[in-house]
């Protein structure tokens, strides 16, 4: 939605304005000098109200008003300029069974880029009647022209137009007067509610032979638009010559250079029939009804709201509950009967303690809507908590001593909500990667109902408090998990921290000699990689062999090693402190590559060896 403002004594670059909608929406929009008015624009949603979001949420029946403060009035005084205007609902699309037949037909041809054609009807249009229309032969039917079409048939062209189209094609490249199919031409035909353009036509796409083209667009006296389609219509690729333009659209368009909806598809041949129905002459209106919760319940920090809703003669699109007069959930009904439901996280929308209104506004696809029940019925929000997850911290224990690689692992369920995601916190701070959705049939076979995320209750977390980033010094830390239910609310669990002991110890490097192969030797074939290693105080659990950085492949320590051990006072492990590798050189590329050992023990500490250059020594591959 675009806003303009003139005010004559004004010579600032920017100005500020205020929008509000009906469904409780209140946005700021910044206005940019362009010559002797300012302008500025915002995006428009039908969804929930999210205040100051940068958007503007609106509904069924909506009006939206511009505010602006004039500080100097051209009468010298202060002044509240204010503009207000009704909001539209988008067309509803819809598509049904593929359907392809005509009659009562009369051929038209085109002399130049368009034909006039004079409508049986008025014909509604967002906020226009029309009673003539220009039919081109590329398959666009506009209302209007714009002061400067553009050469591209896609959406960004679509959206300069007041007009529709059910296949826009290149001009250049369309003809309804060729031989790629037999009566190629324009064909109307008209009922006493409706009329339909037809196109018979050919489409020659880079350097491709002509193709056929057959679709049609019907108008009726209520404002609905039809799209159908036939054989031929292969996908459109625009000729070199335009080939900065997009992909071919399907769509109707205000003209207003902002809204246009419409789709792209990968191709249109025998395409299902598409319908776009207007959001006004509705020939029915809605039912709907809040089976919860009831007049006069006391709900808590999370609020169930649910009910039916129906309608005789055209589709509910959405149900949209209200708080107090404010939009704080938008809805889609399912099933048979239809029915709705909604959860909604009353404290995190600011729904403060005590009593309030709530009422639904159902709306069907015409645009017809009715607000239910007639006096909004009325709830007290309670302090506290309500649907509470249940959670557990199976590892570590309470007053545990950890060390090197931590984990963290329990469930996390509630009966009533669905649960999104489980952080681990740390002294308070949420610490990355606590994974939630593993599998615990051992809890969820015991509970009926079973909750939503059932069996993927599971969660787990592992934190290297060596090397890990924050990292967790030596001494006393506490933990708690957080809970995110679907409301987006979170849950802390316990109430009053875990507390666990880091006892790493001080750092036990990793000690290695690498004995086979030497730096700078020239390798080729198989050859072993030996040597040992270790780590005062420590167990060397895991180590591997790198190749310019690498990990090539795995190395067990535990090979004796007496020879050594003698001079080794520290190494503790003794005499179980070699390694001995195969290492198939044909599998590496002739050339000058970088031979390296890692190690780890199990309190995190980790080193490579030798340190002649990064990652190792210099050796060359010549097989």
């Amino acid at each position: 939605m675009r806003v303009i403002l003139q005010d004559s004594n004004y010579t600032q670059p920017s100005v500020l304005v205020q929008l509000t909608g009906s469904s409780g929406d209140i946005e700021n929009v910044i206005l940019h000098q362009r010559g002797s008015i300012y302008v500025g624009s915002i995006g428009t949603a039908v969804a929930a109200v999210s205040q100051q979001n940068t958007r503007l949420e609106l509904s069924t029946g909506d009006a939206v008003s511009v505010y602006y403060n004039d500080f100097k009035s051209d009468a010298g005084s202060p002044k509240l300029a204010q503009a207000t205007i009704s909001a539209m609902l988008p067309y509803s699309l819809t598509a049904s069974a593929p359907s392809f037949t005509f009659s009562g037909e009369q051929r038209y041809t085109i002399s130049s880029t368009w034909l006039d054609y004079q409508l049986p009807f008025s014909f509604p249009f967002f906020d226009r009647k029309y009673g003539a229309v220009k039919v081109f032969r590329n398959g666009m039917v506009a209302f209007e022209i714009p002061a400067s079409p553009g050469t591209c048939a896609d959406y960004t062209n679509l959206t300069h137009y007041t007009g529709l189209t059910p296949l826009w094609t290149y001009s250049g490249a369309t003809s309804i007067t060729g031989t790629a199919q037999p009566g190629e031409g324009l064909y109307i035909s008209t009922k006493p509610d409706s009329v339909t353009f037809r196109w018979a036509g050919q489409y020659t796409a880079l350097d491709d032979t002509a193709a056929p083209i057959n679709m049609a667009a019907t108008l009726f006296r209520d404002g609905r638009i039809q799209f159908q389609y036939g054989s031929g219509n292969p996908t459109v690729d625009m000729p070199g010559t335009v080939s900065a333009c997009g992909p071919t659209p399907i769509g109707i368009s205000n003209g207003h250079d902002t809204y246009a909806p419409y789709l792209v598809s990968s191709t249109f041949t025998n395409l299902e029939t598409l319908r776009f129905d207007p959001p006004f002459n509705d020939s029915s209106l809605p039912s709907a009804a809040i089976t919860a919760p009831l007049s006069g319940d006391h709900v808590q920090d999370i609020l169930k709201v649910a009910g039916t809703a129906s309608d005789s003669a055209a589709a509910v699109s959405f149900v949209d509950v209200y708080i107090d007069g404010v939009l704080r959930s938008h809805v889609v009904p399912s099933g048979s009967p239809l029915s709705w439901a909604s959860t909604l996280n009353i404290g995190a929308l600011g729904i403060a303690a005590g009593d309030h209104t709530l009422k639904i506004r159902a709306t069907n696809s015409r645009g017809g809507f009715t607000d239910a029940p007639a006096n909004p019925l009325k709830f007290t929000v309670d302090p506290g908590h309500a649907f509470v997850p249940v959670v557990a911290i199976e590892q570590p224990a309470d007053g545990a001593t950890v060390k090197g690689l931590v984990t963290v692992k329990g469930y996390a369920y509630d009966a009533d909500l669905r649960v999104s995601s489980v952080d681990t916190l740390i002294d308070g701070f949420a610490y990355p990667g606590t994974v939630y959705g593993s599998s615990r049939a051992d809890i969820c076979g015991g509970l009926t109902p079973k909750p939503a995320n059932c069996n993927g209750i599971g969660y787990s977390f592992q934190f290297d408090s060596v090397e890990g980033y924050p990292p967790l010094p030596d001494g006393p830390h506490t933990l708690q998990v957080r809970v995110r239910d679907q409301t987006g609310r979170f849950t802390l669990y316990p109430d009053k921290p875990l507390h666990v002991t880091v006892k790493n110890g001080a750092a036990a490097p990793i000690v290695g000699v690498l004995e086979s192969p030497v730096a700078n030797a020239v390798l080729s074939g198989t050859v072993t990689v030996s040597g040992y290693m270790y780590s005062a105080g420590e167990t060397v659990y895991a180590g591997y062999v790198l190749v310019d950085g690498a990990v090539f492949s795995t190395i067990s320590s535990s090979l004796p090693r007496p020879d050594v051990c003698t001079s080794l006072p520290d190494a503790d492990a003794c005499p179980r402190i070699g390694f001995s590798v195969k290492l198939d050189t044909t599998k590496l590329t002739n050339g000058p590559h970088v031979l390296g050992i890692e190690g780890f023990n199990l309190r995190g500490d980790y080193g490579i060896f030798p340190s002649q250059v990064r990652n190792g020594m210099n050796v060359t591959v010549k097989n």
